[in-house]
């Protein structure tokens, strides 16, 4: 079985007010690509997938392409995500139903796991 691991995408990142987004496009381009030559079994995507807990729409909309993408390179592809200290459990979770018929899994804290509220 082969998996890809990702971490720590940082989607909408500004540092010092410059914009990473044509940066970011960039290596994401790159992971569909290379997941197209590989052909994973599963992408585990193990948090801060934003840079916030509330991502733009820009950033969103980012992670949708990436996603969409990585599902038309590899159609069979299991997707297994999990909110870090950067994003919203609540938002990963958002749609976890529906994401599960296409093999992607979504997880925003793990059971039994107590929410650091500092």
């Amino acid at each position: 079985m082969k998996f890809f691991h990702l971490s720590d995408l940082h989607i909408g990142l500004k540092l010092m007010n410059y914009d990473m987004r044509e940066d970011q496009l960039h290596v994401l381009h790159q992971i569909v690509s290379y997941a197209r030559k590989e052909n994973p079994d599963a992408v585990l995507l193990s948090g801060d997938l934003f840079d916030r807990a509330q991502p733009s729409g820009e950033a969103i909309a980012i992670f949708d392409h990436f996603i969409s993408s990585l599902k038309e390179a590899v159609p069979d592809v299991s997707i297994l995500m999990i909110a870090g200290n950067h994003d919203s459990p609540q938002r990963i979770e958002l749609y976890s139903k529906i994401l599960k018929r296409q093999k992607i899994y979504a997880v925003g804290s793990l059971a039994g796991r107590e929410e650091d509220d500092s």
